[in-house]
């Protein structure tokens, strides 16, 4: 799990924050029987904050200078590094033994009726 986390708080934060445009719900109108969704022109999280107007001079320039520091070609092979090293530990420790999947300690209840037609269920305390 500490490989996961170091991957999210280093290389994966970087890429999406820096170099990976999203786009911003600005507005929803109804046309006729059509809702429409209205959004902003894709802007990294990084272009965001630094127009906000939010931020100090001082802060500006750190960010600047972390974004200038990066390759987003190098941040993409590093992600893909750690992945595949994350991805061989799971699979020795899978062969070696040990149950990496989800914890077994809850229940699922199978519903009666699934598989059964609609028009052949009963209806929740009728007795045939």
């Amino acid at each position: 799990m500490a490989r996961i986390n170091d991957l999210y708080a280093r290389e994966w934060r970087s890429l999406q924050n820096f170099f990976l445009p999203t786009v911003r719900l600005v507005s929803k109108s109804r046309e006729g029987g059509r809702l429409v969704r209205h959004h902003s022109a894709p802007a990294t999280p990084y272009t965001r904050l630094i127009a906000s107007g939010h931020l100090s001079e001082e802060e500006k320039q750190q960010l600047r200078r972390e974004y200038e520091s990066l390759d987003p070609f190098v941040l993409h092979q590093a992600i893909e590094r750690k992945l595949k090293e994350i991805l061989r530990q799971a699979r020795m420790s899978a062969v070696a033994g040990q149950d990496i999947r989800a914890p077994q300690n809850f229940s699922v209840k199978r519903d009666p009726s699934a598989g059964v037609p609609a028009s052949q269920r009963q209806a929740p305390g009728q007795n045939t």
